[in-house]
C-alpha cells in the first residue's frame, strides 16, 4: 500500500494584504476546493494561518509583499480546483501568483518480527 498526498503551492509576491483578508482566503479555498473543514488558527497580527481538514490542511503566510499558500490534501485536486485557487489569490491580494502541484507518495516501512523499524 501507498500513501499518496497533493500538494498545490502558490506562491504570490507584490501582493497587499489587509486585515481579514487571510481568513478570508483560508476560507474561501476550503469552500472552493470542497475540502471539509475541521479546526482553523488564524493569526492575521503575525501574517499567517492554517486550516486543518479532514484531508490534511490548507496554510496561508504573509511576510510584506511575498506569501505562500499550500493546500495539502490526501485526495486529488482537480485542474479546477488549481485554477480557481489561483484566481482567489489574485483577487484578494493581488501581485503575480505562480503554482505547482505535487504528487507525493510513500510506502510504510516494512513489519520485521512485528515490529515496526
Amino acid at each position: 500500500m501507498t500513501i499518496r498526498g497533493y500538494h498545490l503551492l502558490l506562491d504570490g509576491r507584490d501582493v497587499i494584504c489587509h486585515a481579514g483578508d487571510i481568513e478570508r482566503w483560508l476560507r474561501e479555498a476550503v469552500r472552493i476546493t470542497g475540502l471539509t473543514p475541521i479546526a482553523e488558527l488564524i493569526d492575521e497580527a503575525h501574517g499567517q494561518g492554517i486550516i486543518v481538514i479532514a484531508e490534511s490542511h490548507v496554510s496561508l503566510e504573509v511576510r510584506g509583499s511575498v506569501a505562500f499558500a499550500d493546500i495539502f490534501s490526501c485526495d486529488a485536486l482537480g485542474w479546477w480546483h488549481r485554477l480557481r485557487a489561483r484566481r482567489l489569490s489574485e483577487r484578494i491580494f493581488g501581485g503575480m501568483w505562480q503554482t505547482r502541484y505535487l504528487q507525493r507518495s510513500i510506502r510504510p516501512p516494512a513489519r520485521s518480527s512485528g515490529v515496526l523499524h
